[in-house]
């Protein structure tokens, strides 16, 4: 009997067209949509590269909280930069997170994507440039394509349009679910405050950027997506969510105990083992603009497989629409020149949405006059 992977590597391509080594290549809106929809010829449990990928233990950053940056928690930071820079992703245990929080989380989570679909389409997306609610695991705001293997709920902090409790009312009317909209929130309140603490190691410790000017940042807006992936009978030729960067300062992802996330290093797809005691930290798009390129975006997908079911847990910290994101003024000289156009988080929506792939290309000063 055939494995996954040989399956994956059986399997013939979607397109005899070359995928372009860099963004750089990447000519038209068309092609880079053409790329999006590419699948991985990686097989979700083929987990062979997985060590490569950063795991990094925050125990010694609870330290900072009280007795100051000591050289243990030093290093875990520099651990992280590093990753940043290297991968754009790594995993972390030790994060402080209950786990009794994220499973009440993941159970709630479970029950609503385990509604009829008449009862799910009572939160549907309502496609007027937001991203909350629910709909097709598409990473940007265009149809439901239907070659995406999966469906996703995506619903806002407790302080915006469309939180928890809007989408209880929605869903099970009048009185709501008070579990959904607690377990939910409760889950949003943690990840705001290790969200918090990463943006301040990342950013304040290690690249040395104003405190002020951070947390403007990482006092941003809070979301969760929820994805649910079925069994997919042709994993190799359909995607769980399209290879795109996240339109986030930075996002945290809970995988559990079923694979699925790759991303990319060097022109290959690695997965990204699960671990139910881990979270995968990613920075975003906003969080390559603000760095001035020094971390990177990291480019990932989701793949699908025959057997069994997957649910991940996404919460992305991002700019409210007005707030201009600009590479910070103490990276900036004369010999290190700004490489992105300064913008506002709303504008930069409408780019991200046409340029999934390679949003970042568009807002580049390297090649400007």
């Amino acid at each position: 009997m055939l494995t996954n992977s040989q399956k994956y590597k059986r399997t013939p391509k979607m397109s005899k067209k070359r995928i372009p080594n860099s963004i750089s290549e990447i000519s038209d809106e068309e092609e880079e949509f053409r790329i999006h929809l590419l699948p991985s010829s990686v097989a979700f449990d083929d987990f062979q590269h997985a060590h490569l990928i950063p795991l990094i233990d925050l125990a010694a950053l609870q330290q900072l909280q009280s007795s100051g940056c000591t050289t243990t928690a030093e290093k875990v930071v520099e651990q992280m930069a590093s990753a940043c820079r290297e991968w754009g992703m790594f995993q972390i245990i030790n994060h402080g997170v209950s786990q009794a929080v994220i499973d009440r989380c993941r159970a709630s989570a479970a029950s609503v994507f385990a509604l009829p679909i008449q009862e799910k389409m009572k939160a549907k997306r309502l496609g007027d440039g937001s991203f909350h609610g629910y709909g097709s695991g598409s990473a940007v705001m265009k149809s439901d394509y239907t070659d995406i293997w999966s469906e996703a709920f995506y619903v806002m902090d407790s302080t915006l349009p469309g939180d928890s409790s809007y989408y209880a009312t929605k869903i099970w009317g009048p009185d709501g679910n008070t579990e959904f909209r607690d377990a939910l929130q409760d889950y949003l309140t943690a990840m705001r405050k290790l969200m918090v603490q990463l943006m301040e190691a990342l950013m304040i410790q290690g690249l040395g950027l104003n405190p002020e000017f951070v947390r403007e940042y990482a006092e941003c807006q809070l979301g969760l997506r929820m994805n649910f992936y079925k069994p997919c009978p042709e994993p190799a030729k359909h995607v769980g969510v399209p290879r795109h960067t996240d339109g986030t300062l930075m996002t945290i992802l809970h995988q559990a105990d079923v694979g699925g996330l790759q991303v990319e290093k060097d022109g290959q797809w690695i997965s990204v083992k699960p671990r139910a005691d881990a979270f995968c930290v990613n920075i975003g798009d906003y969080g390559q603009i603000l760095s001035n390129g020094l971390y990177k975006s990291a480019m990932h997908l989701a793949v699908g497989n025959e057997s069994k079911t997957q649910l991940t847990l996404a919460t992305g910290l991002f700019p409210a629409s007005s707030l201009v994101v600009k590479p910070a003024p103490e990276l900036i000289d004369d010999e290190h020149p700004p490489l992105f156009k300064s913008i506002t988080a709303g504008d930069f929506k409408m780019v991200k949405n046409k340029h999934p792939v390679a949003p970042l290309k568009h807002l580049s000063l390297k090649n400007s006059g």
